[in-house]
């Protein structure tokens, strides 16, 4: 829900709280990983929804966005009571198709060091209702440019679309 106050994005990443509810676990007292599959569709489309292009608004323009490809790596499990995040950001985007990336981070005692759980990329295509790829209308484009990172490298630092890397605090860092 967006309240106004803050839309959940920082530097173009969008987090999404998750608190682990016991009918999400696995006999182990792990979450179960198709769990973390629904937490990132949740984390994607309320990041949508902030950008101001909800699905339902999609719909409403016979617009819709399709997974294609799906990859996702398992590093540790969520717990029962676990407070996560779900960080979602756009690292590519074309007229049709868009590369997704997100992460699952659980908080330790150094707030700039989350553990990472879970790693995932999706690549998705814009289609009609009748499954037709279709581009993009440029307001569409336009709020999910506004929403971009490029892609963060495997240490785990991120670079937005400005060449700036954003920190947990909010702020901003430039590469040289």
């Amino acid at each position: 829900m967006n309240d106004g106050v803050n839309d959940g994005f920082a530097n173009g990443v969008h987090r999404t709280p998750i608190v682990v509810r016991f009918g999400e676990l696995d006999p182990y007292n792990h979450v179960n990983h198709a769990v973390y599959v629904a937490w990132c569709e949740a984390g994607r489309a309320q990041a949508l929804a902030d950008a101001g292009v909800a699905l339902h608004d999609m719909a409403a323009l016979g617009l819709q966005i399709v997974v294609t490809d799906l990859n996702v790596r398992f590093r540790k499990p969520a717990l029962a009571g676990d407070r996560v995040t779900v960080e979602t950001w756009i690292s590519e985007l074309g007229g049709v198709r868009s590369v997704w990336k997100q992460r699952v981070l659980r908080p330790t005692d150094d707030p700039e060091h989350p553990e990472v759980l879970v790693e995932l990329e999706v690549r998705a295509g814009s289609t009609g209702t009748n499954g037709r790829p279709i581009r993009l209308p440029a307001n569409v484009r336009g709020a999910l440019v506004a929403h971009m990172v490029n892609d963060r490298p495997v240490d785990g630092s991120t670079a937005t679309h400005d060449g700036s890397t954003p920190t947990h605090d909010g702020s901003t860092s430039t590469h040289d």
